[in-house]
């Protein structure tokens, strides 16, 4: 297996960069203990119109409530790792939001990498299923004996709540210099990310911003 956590030094020092642990205008969501919740919040606060695309076309709630439906008729939940094809479009940030709501967490790759590629990669993070860029969902065969990236030791009889240990993300480097080589993020790796990106940039609730590159995350090795 080649993947690899971010340790827990690494989110001290990110924390230590916020000053009195405040952001800019007070925003509390990002205090969230999740991805998870950050995305409930945003939901539930009717902001989904603040993604659009050029064209004019704005995200609307009840598309990432429907997302989130076929993905639990498919048994998709808590745990479950996700790969979902990422171009510029409102269609994948559905994609993404419904998974983090349902507890699932994402493995976001370039639709115009390689089928072979994706379909490493896909195997490399366990990936119970992949997102295509249309929105269509398919389940991915599973290895017989294999195991997923995390494993609950403990099952409980009510519904797991996702906590800041449990898997947001999946990136993968580019493979340039070798095989592509996955990144386990945490819901707390990613939500520090975002307090401390907010707080340098001094960011605020008019701010705009432009998705200009393919929207997955990739890290160079």
């Amino acid at each position: 297996m080649s993947c690899t956590e971010l340790s827990a030094p690494l989110t001290a020092c990110a924390s230590s960069l916020l000053p009195d642990r405040r952001l800019p205008d007070g925003d509390r969501r990002f205090w969230s203990h999740s991805v998870t919740d950050l995305v409930a919040g945003f939901l539930r606060d009717g902001d989904c119109s603040r993604i659009a695309e050029v064209g004019g076309r704005s995200l609307q709630r009840q598309e990432v409530e429907d997302a989130v439906a076929r993905l639990r008729a498919l048994d998709l939940g808590a745990g479950d790792v996700i790969v979902v094809q990422v171009y510029n479009e409102v269609t994948a940030v559905v994609a993404l939001l419904a998974a983090w709501l349902n507890a699932c967490c994402v493995c976001p790759v370039d639709p115009d990498t390689p089928p072979e590629v994706q379909s490493m990669i896909a195997r490399e993070a366990r990936a119970k299923a992949i997102v295509r860029a249309d929105g269509e969902i398919e389940l991915l065969p599973q290895e017989e004996g294999s195991e997923p990236l995390q494993r609950r030791l403990i099952r409980f009889r009510r519904p797991a709540r996702v906590t800041g240990v449990d898997l947001a993300m999946v990136i993968f480097t580019s493979g340039s210099s070798g095989q592509p080589k996955g990144v386990m993020l945490s819901h707390q790796n990613v939500m520090v990310a975002l307090r401390s990106l907010s707080s340098y940039l001094g960011l605020r609730e008019d701010d705009r911003f432009v998705q200009l590159i393919p929207g997955e995350i990739v890290f160079q090795n």
